[in-house]
């Protein structure tokens, strides 16, 4: 007698859509209820509540992750407006026109080298936050987030000024926005033009930190509750 399946896309997305670590029991829990009389609707009903359930737990338990990289970007405008001047200071010009044949590098490797320091800032200072209160962040986790960040962020941004150039006059709140003068103004600045500099370092932030808070996270809180009680439909 040929062994009755679940349905395949539904066992996929049960081992690949669910977040943390997958839970191998979990899987063979549902097959063999399936196997045993459950329905198509019970399984599927299932593994949505295993999804839903393992990623509202995930982003609860990165919640300080969360909040950190939304406070940290907030200070991006007033850096982006730092970098900017220091780009189109006459002591730059000079340099550009010295080292012009190979200035495309230097200024490559510039841009990256300053954007990297505003990361690791960052990074310290989440770090320094968890070991004050007494919550230190996993030694090998903390220091893959500053190389994550440091090559995210780059690929982010990219993605993120083509975007801007290429729908940067048909946005006019894009085409006609400046950042305001002082530091107080740019870190306060809720405008689009505002959050539109923020998102990569937002974004590159979150990706860095991700798995430090996997790791440092209790394990159980990934674990979804099924409820094999549920009558078969």
């Amino acid at each position: 007698m040929k062994r009755r399946e679940p349905p395949y896309l539904a066992t996929w997305m049960l081992r690949h859509l669910t977040a943390g670590y997958r839970d191998e029991a979990l899987d063979g829990d549902l097959i063999e209820a399936f196997r045993l009389g459950r329905s198509n609707a019970w399984y599927w009903q299932q593994v949505a509540i295993a999804c839903i359930h393992s990623w509202c737990n995930s982003l609860c338990a990165r919640g300080p992750v969360l909040v950190f990289a939304l406070l940290w970007s907030m200070l991006a405008p007033a850096w982006f407006a730092t970098i900017d001047s220091i780009e189109t200071s006459s002591a730059i010009g000079k340099a550009s026109q010295q080292f012009q044949s190979v200035w495309l590098p230097l200024a490559l490797i510039g841009w990256m080298v300053i954007h990297t320091v505003f990361f690791w800032a960052g990074l310290l200072v989440y770090r320094s936050v968890h070991r004050v209160l007494h919550k230190p962040l996993p030694q090998q986790s903390a220091q893959r987030s500053f190389w994550i960040a440091a090559f995210v962020f780059p690929f982010i941004s990219g993605v993120t000024f083509l975007v801007a150039d290429l729908y940067w006059y048909s946005i006019p709140s894009l085409c006609q926005a400046r950042l305001a003068s002082s530091f107080v103004g740019q870190v306060s600045d809720l405008s689009f033009l505002a959050d539109f500099i923020r998102f990569p370092y937002f974004a590159a932030m979150l990706i860095a930190l991700w798995g430090t808070a996997h790791e440092h996270g209790n394990d159980q809180a990934d674990e979804p509750f099924i409820d094999s009680t549920t009558n078969p439909i």
